[in-house]
Parts: C-alpha cells; structure tokens; sequence
C-alpha cells in the first residue's frame, strides 16, 4: 500500500506507522509482525482477520506523529488532529450541535479553536470506534461534559441510530499532546487506567479527563 503514495515523504511515515501497529499487535497477538493480516469493514475500519483473540485497535496520525490505541477489554477509536487558529469556524454550524455552540460561545476567545478541535476529535474518534466513518454526521454526535454525564465521565452521545451503530455512548479520555495537536480516544467502557507512549519509545504522553 505504501506504494501508492507519490512524495517519499508520506511513504516514509506510512511505513513508520504501519511498523509500528504490526509490531505492537504482535506482541498482543503472540505472532511475528509479518503473520498480522489486517481486513477492512465496509467503511475502512481495520481489524486482525487470522487467530489474535480479542484485541481492536485504531490508529490516527498527522504530519509526523501517529497515536495508536490498542485494547483487550473494549472497541477503541483514537484521533489526532493538527490545528490552528483559522479556517475552524465555518465548520462549526455543520458539525456541533447547537449545546455545543452555546459551550463554544462561553468559551474565551483564545480557546476556543481548541476546544473545537477537541470536539472534533472527540467526534472523529466516536466515529471509528463504530466503525461508520464520516458516514456518521459529526452534528449527529454530541460530546456531553462529565457534570452531566453519566457516572460524572464525559461521553459521546449519538443522537440518532444509523445503521451499523454498535455504540450509542462512549467514554471520551483526552490525551495530552504538543500544543498543535488535539488527541482523543473513545471507548466503550468508562474511563480506567491507560498506559499512553510514543512510537518509538520516549517518555510517555499524560491522560487526562476530556476537557479538564
């Protein structure tokens, strides 16, 4: 697949990542990286087809950095964004619901195009984590702050129930990146401990509750 990629660049971090995702399902899988064969769902969602008990995976990357979360006890969906402060606000009417909106409005003005980006991602990865891609309108997914959520953890709620949706609610955890980036990964259980590192090894990224 790499091969379809024109500048050496993208090709180069293809492969990187790739590497990266055989050689971790590996060690969750007990094979050699080459044995992991990978499959897609019909909207592009990646899963190990030979013996590898219950492991899901998702991968998400911009620029030269990559996140990848991996789980034995639950569907996952992780994304990562680059963002900046222009070009974010004629998405918004499109892809947030109108709390959202309200949220966004009372937010500080230097924040803001954070915390839209940190919606996204939160959407983004509640999109992977059914598997449907942007199949599922981003405005039809609300994230919901832990003081009104349940058990006090920050969710993503699908307003509607498309066909193909396995999860209506997801626990949202937000992953601390550099300053450019937004990071967040959805699951189908309640937020627990999770072990985050970079590829390759470094010291590893924090966890924090979505949106603290």
């Amino acid at each position: 697949m790499a091969a379809r990629f024109v500048f050496a660049e993208h090709r180069r971090r293809f492969i990187q990542r790739h590497t990266a995702l055989r050689e971790l399902l590996g060690r969750y899988c007990g094979m050699a990286p080459s044995e992991i064969q990978l499959a897609h769902g019909s909207h592009g969602r990646p899963w190990v087809s030979n013996a590898c008990g219950a492991v899901d995976f998702s991968l998400s990357h911009s620029g030269d950095w990559a996140a990848l979360a991996l789980s034995t006890d639950s569907w996952v969906g992780i994304d990562l964004e680059r963002f900046d402060g222009t070009g974010w606000q004629a998405l918004v009417p499109t892809t947030m619901t109108a709390a959202e909106q309200r949220q966004l409005a009372a937010t500080p003005p230097a924040l803001r195009a954070g915390r839209f980006f940190a919606h996204w991602t939160a959407k983004e990865a509640f999109m992977k984590l059914n598997g449907l891609g942007m199949s599922l309108a981003p405005d039809s997914i609300e994230v919901v702050p832990g003081a009104e959520a349940d058990r006090g953890c920050d969710i993503a709620v699908a307003l509607n129930h498309p066909a193909g949706l396995a999860i209506a609610r997801a626990s949202l955890t937000r992953i601390e990146a550099p300053a450019e980036l937004s990071c967040t990964l959805a699951t189908a259980l309640p937020p627990g401990v999770l072990t985050v590192t970079r590829w390759p090894p470094q010291p590893s990224l924090r966890v924090s509750p979505y949106l603290a």
